[in-house]
């Protein structure tokens, strides 16, 4: 997913409307779409890839619950699929949830976004026993978190330049932290 996390920074104001977001960075690349059914519910559809090895897809339906005037705290859920080839290939489900922090009255819009997803892969498996030779299906559950902070940066009336830092660790391995700038424009 184009690396279109919380959309929460920006997410869009009133009931009805809808957002599209791009991002480029490295590793993590995406597009994602969002849209407000009321004034605290939000759904994005978000598509992203690492370096265009592993691209992960998923819905995300997150909650906004105002912390006073300025901050609001927004809960989700994620539903999506992840697919990594090459010689760390994963493929599977992947349930998630997130927690983002967000001022959405300041000038600039900083995020900070906790999330967690899990990855239910299957492998094929060859066992040889002298000339025997049996094969399995084999399960596994993938933990993947990361801590993202974002700057949303509004200009005009519906656009706005983001970027973000994320420190992450993905299928329970460190990964390389990474940055993204992108852009976002209220439909």
């Amino acid at each position: 997913m184009i690396w279109v996390l919380p959309l929460a920074l920006m997410s869009p104001g009133t009931v009805g409307e809808s957002e599209v977001s791009l991002r480029a960075g490295f590793p993590w690349y995406g597009v994602g779409v969002a849209r407000r059914f009321t004034s605290r519910l939000e759904v994005d559809l978000q598509i992203e890839t690492a370096s265009f090895a592993r691209w992960e897809s998923r819905v995300e339906a997150g909650y906004a619950l105002p912390l006073g005037a300025r901050w609001q705290l927004q809960p989700a859920l994620s539903l999506g699929y992840a697919d990594q080839r090459g010689e760390l290939s994963v493929q599977g489900p992947q349930i998630g949830g997130s927690l983002t922090l967000s001022c959405h009255t300041c000038r600039f819009r900083p995020s900070l976004k906790l999330w967690d997803r899990e990855l239910l892969s299957v492998r094929r498996t060859e066992r040889l026993e002298g000339d025997d030779k049996t094969t399995g299906l084999k399960w596994e559950r993938l933990s993947s978190w990361a801590a993202d902070l974002e700057i949303l940066f509004p200009f005009g009336e519906r656009w706005a330049f983001e970027t973000t830092f994320r420190f992450s660790e993905i299928d329970g391995r460190f990964a390389i932290p990474g940055l993204s700038l992108g852009l976002r424009r209220r439909l």
